[in-house]
């Protein structure tokens, strides 16, 4: 039985018949002191930041934060079948709701993609609302719009661009705080503070009841962060660019154990899902350049090319790659630093190690002796060994098929792809081996 997701935007109290038995949530946007608000800053600080996004970009926006809430608030555990795939179901309104419908295809296979679930969606003709008042232009006018999440490869992205002469609007999304976000950014400063606007956003879904129980997968975090790059993108010239730097290793998040397969990988920058978003751009007119500039290159080869090594070197601590950063709390360590232990963590240190510069605390050592193959901080660093280990005896169409149980490759780019997992996974062994 699918659950229903009601979205209400403004002043809309829209409730569809369903039966009695059938599963519901209201979710609300830009309704204040609401229960079931998303608690937001977004559209309300583009607007004082004197940009003004497409409608069909700020629907966009809507929805995805509608969806990373459905995301949040539906817990996996209810489906009794798999205990993972949901049946949900979105009544959302837009401006234009035939052109929706018509994208409503695409839409689809991006979001089951994603999130490993089923979607149905149902649009409406959204209230008119007040004309918003635009402040004036940014004395910055941005060509381009770069993902800034706090972490290393957003970084090396940014300073990328910045070196080769780009004016930036840096999008970054916090939930509790932007610690790293504006640390960070700060390190930027010095060089390039002509040249950059900083658009800082928080979403906070509704507040769960105390009797329910969240979902902690995230899956869909990716379609808020590029429908905020969207949104903005939008607000600036015609065919503007919306950069995505990530790592190829990490993009392709290829199972290190027949364990992990399926859609419990992420995929959040996978090459099927940025295709995927592409196509939904383009059905819904979205005049938007989406770009993955270092999806054939490793994390520490990011490092190693890195246009301006100074600022690289002055920000890259301040960089937070770590899934779980709060985990210092449970071994009695510093919460916000790196746990070490954890797959990005493990990247995040052989880049480094890869080009010299492995050196900033960390809560766990992981080639330490004393950290156990059974134990939580070992368990990331045993699949890496397993995974390498079984790559020595594959064939170049073992690895492809490989590659492709994460999800579909694009045939001009498999060799690239390959290449660059082979390579990441290289940069990985080295790392964990030198001290074997």
């Amino acid at each position: 039985m699918p659950w229903n997701v009601i979205a209400q935007v403004g002043d809309d109290a829209y409730c569809p018949v369903l039966d009695r038995d059938e599963a519901r949530f209201v979710a609300t946007i830009d309704k204040p002191n609401d229960s079931h608000g998303i608690s937001h800053n977004i559209l309300s600080d583009l607007f004082k930041a004197g940009l003004k996004p497409t409608e069909t970009a700020i629907d966009l926006l809507n929805f995805a934060a509608i969806v990373y809430t459905s995301d949040l608030r539906i817990w996996r555990g209810y489906n009794g079948e798999d205990a993972w795939t949901r049946d949900i179901a979105v009544h959302f309104p837009v401006a234009d709701p035939e052109l929706w419908r018509t994208a409503s295809p695409q839409i689809k296979e991006f979001l089951s993609f994603l999130t490993g679930d089923e979607w149905n969606l149902s649009f409406r003709t959204k209230l008119p609302a007040p004309a918003p008042k635009i402040g004036n232009p940014p004395l910055i006018k941005p060509d381009a719009v770069c993902l800034f999440s706090g972490g290393l490869d957003s970084f090396v992205g940014a300073i990328d661009l910045l070196a080769d002469g780009h004016h930036l609007a840096l999008v970054g999304h916090y939930g509790q705080t932007q610690r790293e976000l504006i640390a960070t950014f700060e390190t930027l400063r010095p060089r390039y503070k002509e040249r950059m606007v900083p658009l800082w956003f928080y979403l906070v879904p509704p507040r769960a009841s105390d009797e329910q129980i969240v979902e902690s997968t995230m899956r869909a975090r990716s379609i808020l962060f590029l429908a905020l790059g969207t949104c903005i993108a939008s607000a600036l010239d015609a065919g503007s660019a919306l950069y995505v730097p990530e790592n190829g290793l990490i993009s392709l998040n290829v199972p290190l154990t027949y364990g992990r397969a399926g859609t419990h990988s992420t995929r959040t920058t996978h090459p099927h899902t940025i295709n995927l978003y592409r196509k939904v751009l383009q059905a819904l007119g979205i005049d938007l350049e989406l770009k993955t500039p270092y999806r054939f290159m490793t994390k520490g080869e990011m490092l190693a090319n890195c246009k301006d090594q100074d600022a690289l070197k002055s920000g890259i601590h301040s960089t937070m790659s770590c899934s779980h950063p709060q985990a210092g709390r449970f071994h009695k360590r510093p919460v916000g630093q790196h746990c070490g232990y954890c797959v990005p963590c493990i990247i995040r240190r052989a880049s480094m190690h890869s080009v010299g510069l492995d050196d900033e605390p960390r809560n766990m050592d992981v080639l330490a002796s004393s950290i156990k193959a059974n134990e939580a901080a070992g368990q990331d660093k045993r699949a890496f060994l397993m995974a390498i280990s079984r790559l020595k005896s594959m064939s170049y169409l073992h690895i492809t098929s490989e590659l492709m149980s994460a999800g579909p490759l694009q045939p001009t780019e498999l060799d690239g792809l390959v290449s660059v997992y082979l390579r990441g996974m290289k940069e990985v062994e080295n790392f964990l081996r030198q001290k074997q």
